[in-house]
C-alpha cells in the first residue's frame, strides 16, 4: 500500500489458493458504497450472484451503472454467457454497451469518479477465484476521473443494448446464452 495526501494505492494479488476472494469482496464493497456512478469496462463479464445483485441494487438506489463489453471476443462462450445477464441488467436500469470497433481488453472499474481499479482481473468468477491476477486499487479522484472518461469514450463509440434487442433475440440465441451461462464457471 502507498498513501500520499488524499490518494491511496494498493496492489491486490489474486491466487487460486485463497479460500476467500479478497478482490471479489473489494468489488462488492465498492459497488455497495457507490453513490453516483459505477463504470465497468471488461472483456469478460460473468458476475457471481453477489456482484449481480449489488449492481442491480446500486442502480435501484439511483447510481448510474454502465457496463462496456465487447461485441467480439476470443472465447465465444464467455460472450454468450455475458449476454445471458443482459436482461437482468437492462431491466434494472443498468446501461449496457457493446463495443464493436475492435477488442475491449481494458479491465477497469470506476466508482463515483473517486476510486478505481485496473489490472489483469476480469469481472468474472474465474478472475475472482481461480486465476492468478493482479489488480491496482486506487483512491485518487484525478486518476479515477481520467479512467472514467476513458470508459466514457468506449461507451460513446459502442452500441447501447436496448430491451427490444434483449427480448427480441432468437430463441436459439437465448438457449445458447443460457447454456453458456451454466458452463461458464
Amino acid at each position: 500500500s502507498v498513501s500520499a495526501g488524499d490518494s491511496f494505492l494498493q496492489i491486490l494479488p489474486t491466487v487460486p489458493e485463497q479460500r476467500v476472494s479478497a478482490l471479489e469482496q473489494v468489488v462488492f464493497a465498492a459497488v455497495a458504497r457507490a453513490r453516483e456512478s459505477i463504470k465497468i469496462a471488461t472483456p469478460y463479464f460473468i458476475p457471481g450472484p453477489g456482484l449481480r445483485m449489488a449492481l442491480i441494487h446500486a442502480s435501484s438506489r439511483g447510481v448510474r451503472v454502465e457496463l462496456v463489453l465487447p461485441t467480439h471476443t476470443d472465447v465465444r462462450i464467455t460472450l454468450w454467457a455475458a449476454r445471458s445477464y443482459y436482461a437482468e441488467m437492462v431491466d434494472a436500469g443498468i446501461r449496457v454497451y457493446e463495443y464493436d470497433r475492435g477488442v475491449v481488453h481494458s479491465k477497469i472499474m470506476t466508482v463515483d469518479d473517486r476510486w478505481c481499479m485496473l489490472g489483469s482481473a476480469n469481472m468474472d468468477v474465474r478472475s475472482f477465484r481461480l486465476n492468478f491476477e493482479i489488480t491496482a486499487l486506487v483512491y485518487d479522484p484525478a486518476i479515477a476521473a481520467k479512467l472514467s472518461a476513458y470508459v466514457d469514450r468506449f461507451a460513446q463509440q459502442a452500441v447501447a443494448v436496448t430491451p427490444r434487442e434483449v427480448y427480441g433475440r432468437p430463441v436459439a440465441h437465448q438457449v445458447l446464452e443460457g447454456t453458456a451461462r451454466l458452463l461458464a464457471p
